[in-house]
């Protein structure tokens, strides 16, 4: 009777005290001593051997409760400092009063999932901290009587949070949880991709407030529902899901009719954000109970789906290529692509753009200016062809250009050609290979240069051909007169030496 009693009160604070600093050899050395203090005389009374049959039969009771107690290979969850061997067994201990309780699991485990039904659903308010382990689910069912397929089964009038861990779906089962309470999931997993039943949930809820937030991910077989939101007429309250999480939901999300649909349906879902690898499946009569207002998508979601004021958005380039994403349209900016070097251009293009051309400039290089629309988190949505304010484009200036001659200077000219109207726009030399132009429009554009002689070699060339001209058409005064006076002289010489030669004769 003694043993018995112990072991039930094994959990009492004074023997978590002990259990927490004993070990079996000092229970059997603290019998050792005890009987050796009662018997040190020798006398055996009637008293002393009571006393030393009801210290042995309590400290071998102790040692048996805590020997059952510290098996540390079977404890797998705690509620403060108390352990227990299962998470129904932690979740049967939390008070139906509402006080709010921690449920810590201290391992990787594979066990039963939790029943929540009846009395023993009411006003629980509890906290799974899966501290980042995983629990892989046992073969055992659980679910209203007759119909057990399900992992974990939470009836409503309880507050239930699972977070920082792993629920891995057995094989057998049709739902990893079916849900009816106020339930939040905060950076868990549940992974129901290892279920061989077709058409299985890996979340199903009916009732309750339901909150998938921070990285949760909820993942189903490509042809079975990651989660639902079933309206029924059997809990008129509905349920009410949020996801704003940054995971992955994979699989079908369903929004379905399960009976008969309530005259004041409240059932809604509310997505903020989510990974969607998979589709929706939306009963018609429940089209109104969805609203996106964010998040990333395979396939373009219905436009009567999305809240006023944001978009659908294919995504053009970068990691989500090819999806789609839902934003606020007020959070879209615009922003320039790196400009393109175009090795070839047609024909059509040249002669358009030459006939933009400034006298004296000839084609460097075309380019293709490409100006985008963008998510806040750094999403190319649309390409933008004109913009309502100019914007910056700036261009590299090809290396391949012959170098500028001495006592030349170059300029640069920036030509753009939006449709067949080519416009040679005011450009800037930034000084550092590069140049630059305000535009609204982007398409494609050209880099023009002309090398224009500097203008002190100008005015020098033309001092110098301007005396050239003037010392043959307009000999100096004085220089004139001397030429004349050697003239005559010359001339009276050869009249003289002409008369002499005629008086010798």
């Amino acid at each position: 009777m003694i043993v018995n009693v112990f072991v039930n009160v094994r959990k009492l604070t004074l023997q978590k005290f002990f259990i927490s600093r004993l070990s079996p050899k000092w229970i059997y050395l603290y019998i050792f001593v005890i009987y050796n203090v009662i018997n040190k005389d020798g006398r055996n009374t009637y008293m002393k051997k009571l006393i030393r049959n009801t210290l042995l039969s309590v400290l071998c009771a102790f040692g048996l409760g805590l020997c059952i107690n510290v098996n540390a290979s079977d404890a797998v969850a705690k509620i403060g400092d108390v352990e227990y061997n299962s998470i129904p067994e932690a979740v049967a201990a939390v008070p139906n009063d509402g006080t709010l309780t921690t449920i810590e699991v201290l391992k990787d485990f594979t066990g039963d999932g939790v029943s929540l039904k009846g009395k023993n659903a009411v006003g629980k308010n509890f906290v799974i901290d899966f501290k980042g382990h995983t629990q892989t689910l046992s073969a055992k069912l659980v679910g209203s009587t007759g119909t057990e397929s399900q992992n974990y089964h939470l009836e409503k009038g309880s507050t239930i949070k699972l977070k920082n861990g792993k629920l891995i779906m057995s094989s057998n089962s049709a739902m990893l949880i079916q849900n009816y309470c106020d339930l939040t999931l905060e950076d868990m997993i549940l992974d129901g991709s290892g279920t061989t039943r077709s058409g299985a949930y890996t979340l199903s809820s009916n009732n309750g407030k339901v909150n998938i937030i921070g990285n949760t991910s909820i993942l189903a077989k490509a042809t079975n529902y990651a989660f639902d939101m079933c309206a029924t007429g059997y809990y008129p309250d509905g349920t009410q899901i949020t996801v704003d999480t940054t995971g992955t939901i994979k699989g079908i999300i369903q929004l379905d009719i399960w009976g008969s649909l309530p005259k004041d349906n409240k059932a809604t879902l509310l997505i903020k954000n989510m990974n969607l690898d998979g589709k929706f499946d939306i009963d018609p009569q429940l089209a109104s109970c969805l609203t996106i207002e964010g998040g990333t998508y395979a396939s373009q979601p219905v436009k009567e789906e999305i809240q006023e004021g944001y978009g659908a958005y294919e995504v053009v380039s970068g990691d989500n290529q090819g999806k789609y994403v839902v934003v606020e349209n007020d959070t879209l900016s615009d922003k320039l692509l790196d400009p393109k070097t175009l090795d070839t251009v047609e024909d059509t293009t040249k002669t358009l753009i030459g006939e933009a051309l400034e006298e004296g400039f000839e084609v460097a290089g075309y380019y293709d200016v490409d100006c985008v629309k963008v998510t806040e988190d750094g999403d190319v949505v649309a390409y933008v062809e004109e913009t309502d304010k100019t914007m910056k484009v700036t261009l590299a200036i090809p290396e391949n250009l012959p170098e500028v001659a001495e006592g030349y200077t170059r300029e640069y000219q920036i030509i753009r050609l939006h449709g067949r109207e080519a416009t040679a726009l005011e450009t800037t030399d930034n000084g550092d290979g590069t140049v630059s132009a305000e535009s609204d429009k982007f398409s494609t554009y050209a880099v023009s240069y002309k090398d224009t002689a500097n203008t002190q070699n100008r005015e020098a060339d033309e001092d110098n051909n301007s005396s050239s001209v003037t010392s043959k058409s307009n000999p100096k005064t004085g220089d004139a007169i001397i030429l004349f006076v050697v003239m005559m002289v010359l001339g009276l010489t050869g009249v003289v030496v002409t008369t002499k030669k005629l008086a010798n004769r």
